[in-house]
């Protein structure tokens, strides 16, 4: 698969006064809870997952936590709640569409304790069109499943002011990130202004439909997602060294990142 900017590997998946660190013991016996929550500029369901860690050398996924009372506010004083709809899944019980330049502020209350978090949507370029051409370098795999196309993203990113995005691509509705665990996170300096043929990761073939979308990140989000890279990149070794720290919103003690995100999209069938 082929791999651009920088990468990170995502829990189960900064810079300002609200940043607040969080310290892994990796010996820890006591679990930590996980929140990661998106708000988007789209009028549908919005989610919140949260989860239990477990040991830092535990090899079962983190568990899902169920029973918590969740709601989100914007700066206006409107309240949304949140219904559990999987275990430890929880969905707005409305539609709603976050707006441009508000904040809002996360709550989950659990087990007698509350986590609060508070983000503000920026906004984000739009992601002009998508077009393929045959791809170069190709392994075997990718010519026996007749994957031969790369999908290219063309958009137009201000330079006036500063932006930081994460990326998200799709290969008929399946999200390509390594089966959850990769994200793309840039800012505008390595977009660099026209992008005349940003190439898709991985290859598509004749008959499939690509999907580009494009998120408006804040720079604490940035400073989140480049610290997760510098922990779960780090190799284990005798001499490696200790994990960073990892960067979060949310405030009470537990990790994560509640997310609020401007979001613009694209899509092509290939044909």
């Amino acid at each position: 698969m082929k791999k651009y900017f920088v990468l990170f590997i995502s829990f189960s998946f900064a810079f300002f006064a609200c940043e607040e660190t969080i310290v892994l013991d990796l010996d820890q016996t006591e679990p930590v809870i996980i929140i990661e929550g998106l708000i988007t500029n789209h009028n549908q369901k919005h989610f919140v997952k949260i989860s239990r860690s477990t040991d830092y050398y535990a090899q079962q996924a983190a568990a899902p936590v169920s029973g918590a009372d969740v709601f989100v506010e914007d700066g206006e004083g409107n309240q949304f709640s949140f219904v559990e709809t999987a275990n430890g899944r929880y969905e707005s019980s409305e539609e709603f569409a976050g707006a441009i330049g508000k904040s809002y502020t996360l709550q989950v209350s659990f087990e007698g304790k509350t986590y609060t978090a508070q983000e503000k949507m920026y906004s984000v370029t739009t992601v002009d069109s998508l077009t393929y051409r045959y791809a170069e370098d190709l392994d075997s795999t990718d010519v026996e499943e007749n994957r031969m196309l790369e999908v290219l993203v063309y958009l137009n990113e201000p330079q006036d002011e500063d932006n930081y995005y994460l990326a998200k691509f799709y290969r008929n509705g399946e999200p390509l990130n390594d089966d959850g665990t990769t994200v793309y996170y840039f800012n505008d300096d390595v977009l660099n202004g026209r992008i005349q043929d940003f190439p898709v990761p991985d290859y598509f073939a004749f008959g499939d439909s690509a999907r580009a979308e494009l998120y408006s990140i804040s720079a604490e989000g940035f400073r989140f997602f480049a610290d997760l890279e510098k922990i779960l990149n780090n190799d284990g070794g005798l001499f490696s060294g200790i994990p960073a720290n990892a960067s979060t919103n949310i405030k009470g003690g537990a990790i994560g990142y509640f997310q609020v995100s401007a979001m613009e999209f694209t899509e092509l069938v290939i044909e």
